[in-house]
């Protein structure tokens, strides 16, 4: 049973993660070169401005939690719903009371019972009950992206007027953080139900418990929001939100160097070096949750011998990689895990480089220099790593043919079905804890599984391990088993962790309390001028 559950339970969120990933901020990866409460001197013109112009260049679907993949419209949920518990300002890994004032495990760990906050108000003025927050988890969890936790949910149920129980099929200790995402945001029961009676689309009105009300969509222009002034958590110091949609970055970036808008995500590459020399704002590399990897397909081919594969591994100069592939932006990370979410192992080494090595290996095999097929994504965040990675495995002897294709294509060909000999990608953690960042990659019971493990890697030690680092509520016990994972795939090669890059952000130096987030939730009660 418990091996069903864990297959289900990866299943489809590798499926959401292809959504998440194909939707989301598309970037190259992690950690941040510059950070702060502020982004620079404050301009006296703006201090104490009221008013927030946000730029985005993928326009959301759906204000409902549970219904929207794009980051862009977590951003927006996160504001007008409010969750259980809430993500700390600037640090995904630690979790603070927001609808829930307390919560407590079972001592099986199977069972979270939530004390819900009292004299919490909705938009309508109406209070929140536990039925409500019943309701709305039941509701979140039928929402496309939330089908992994959905599998993972056995019961939601009132206990009574002031507490909640949340029940899952089996122990696991990151849940906390899957319910700390917008997609399980809290609203009224009376609301949703009096719109399905009218027929009143919930995608684009809503009724939430957070610092911020939905007052106006203009679809392909802008989005309107506007301070909740009885938040539970206190008014919102920001009045007014205008999140306005332009489909061209370079044509946002203009904009906030003209000083039209205070905060814009998607800034192109090539735009940084004009937008950095601007005058009143600041680019911000933020942490986003993506590590960049290269692999193989190991059920058969030149990389089902181990040996292929540690040939490659003695080939790679990964600060040669990020320098070329990223062009410097964000941090050299061979561990598994990204650099901003639990089980991540700073001081973990992986092979190192050494071209002769790579050669004598490829010699005691008897290559015979026969073409290595490595297919990539036209993205210039893996095709620029993949140039590179490739002349370093053709100067170590290997005959690489490298085939760059169209996105879509590539997903459909590699990315799902894994037709290629080796090819390189992202992780991409759901939330920030190591069990979503690689059990889909590496468990064996996800071989062959569509945007899983496609390589067919893994072996019946490596399941033990990621099976009781899932299953354990010690985070002491879990860092050591994941440790124990990395250690395993470096030594059989089945992934390359190579870095992690940044999404960047431009900020107006004027904007007060922004702290970079990997997911983009930010919330606007948050921040002043």
């Amino acid at each position: 049973m418990k091996k069903s559950l864990q297959k289900a339970f990866a299943v489809t969120l590798s499926a959401t993660l292809a959504v998440t990933m194909l939707a989301g901020c598309g970037g190259s990866g992690s950690t941040s070169s510059s950070s702060g409460s502020s982004s620079g001197t404050e301009s006296s013109a703006d201090a104490g401005k009221t008013d927030l112009k946000v730029i985005y260049t993928a326009e959301p679907t759906s204000l409902l939690p549970g219904a929207e993949a794009q980051s862009n419209g977590h951003m927006i949920q996160c504001n007008i719903y409010d969750t259980l518990v809430l993500e700390t300002n600037g640090d995904r890994t630690k979790l603070v009371p927001g609808i829930a004032e307390s919560w407590e495990y079972s001592e099986d760990g199977t069972t979270l019972t939530f004390t819900i906050r009292q004299g919490v108000k909705f938009h309508d003025g109406t209070e929140l009950t536990a039925d409500d927050v019943v309701f709305s988890l039941k509701k979140d969890a039928e929402g496309a992206y939330n089908a992994s936790a959905a599998e993972l949910i056995e019961s939601i149920e009132k206990i009574d007027d002031t507490h909640v129980a949340v029940k899952t099929k089996y122990a696991y200790k990151p849940f906390l953080e899957v319910l700390a995402m917008p997609s399980f945001g809290i609203y009224s029961q009376a609301w949703y139900e009096k719109c399905e009676a009218d027929g009143t689309n919930t995608a684009r009105s809503e009724n939430g418990c957070g610092p911020y009300k939905f007052v106006e969509w203009q679809a392909g222009d802008y989005i309107k929001l506007e301070a909740f002034e009885d938040y539970w958590g206190g008014a919102p110091t920001i009045k007014t939100v205008t999140l306005k949609y332009m489909a061209d970055a370079t044509t946002a970036s203009l904009s906030m160097e003209r000083g039209d808008a205070d905060f814009f995500l998607g800034l192109n590459t090539s735009d940084r070096e004009h937008v950095a020399a601007a005058k009143g704002v600041t680019i911000q590399d933020v942490p986003s949750n993506g590590t960049h990897y290269l692999t193989f397909q190991t059920k058969d081919g030149f990389f089902a011998n181990k040996d292929a594969r540690k040939a490659v591994q003695y080939s790679l100069n990964r600060e040669e990689i990020f320098e070329g592939g990223l062009d410097g932006i964000g941090q050299v990370s061979p561990y598994m895990v990204n650099p901003a979410h639990f089980g991540y192992v700073e001081d973990w080494e992986p092979t190192p480089y050494d071209v002769d090595q790579a050669k004598s290996i490829l010699d005691g095999m008897g290559y015979d220099g026969s073409a290595i097929t490595y297919k990539a994504a036209n993205d210039s965040w893996y095709q620029k790593p993949a140039q590179v990675i490739t002349e370093q495995l053709r100067k170590a002897g290997m005959n690489v043919d490298l085939q760059i294709m169209e996105r879509g294509a590539w997903e459909d060909d590699v990315d799902a079905k894994g037709n290629s000999d080796m090819w390189n990608y992202m992780t991409w953690g759901q939330f920030p804890d190591a069990d979503a960042d690689i059990y889909m990659y590496l468990h064996t019971s996800m071989q062959g599984i569509d945007y899983a493990n496609v390589g067919y890697v893994g072996n019946e030690e490596t399941d033990a391990l990621l099976d009781k680092a899932r299953y354990s509520v010690d985070d002491d016990e879990r860092l050591e088993l994941y440790r124990q994972v990395a250690d395993i795939c470096e030594e059989e090669g089945w992934y390359l962790f190579l870095m992690t890059g940044s999404n960047a952000a431009v900020v107006s130096d004027s904007l007060k309390g922004f702290e970079p987030h990997a997911a983009v939730f930010y919330r606007f009660n948050n921040w002043s001028f």
